[in-house]
């Protein structure tokens, strides 16, 4: 199945991972407590959201949702989109096309 894109992959990861950052308690998926976290630099917390990203993207391949810290990621295979929505009732939209 996968999750179907033909923008940039590289820009997708980019634009994931700085929702992904935005979302509370996103780093429990790293097994990472806060303190842990704030413990890495800016690059080094950087390289771990993107990493997260691709693991996130990967997953909505299989699954129409992912649970992210206090927040959801969701891909709607008809808009081409990943919607990220958090606790907070805001929505951020990564265009996959």
């Amino acid at each position: 199945m996968g999750v179907q894109f033909t923008r940039d992959y590289r820009l997708i990861v980019d634009e994931l991972s700085d929702a992904i950052r935005r979302m509370g308690g996103f780093y429990g998926l790293l097994e990472m407590s806060a303190e842990q976290w704030n413990l890495l630099s800016d690059d080094e917390q950087k390289q771990c959201a993107r990493t997260l990203a691709d693991d996130v993207i990967y997953a909505l391949g299989g699954s129409p949702t992912v649970e992210i810290g206090g927040g959801v990621a969701a891909y709607d295979r008809r808009r081409h989109v990943i919607k990220l929505k958090t606790g907070e009732n805001r929505v951020h939209v990564v265009y996959l096309m």
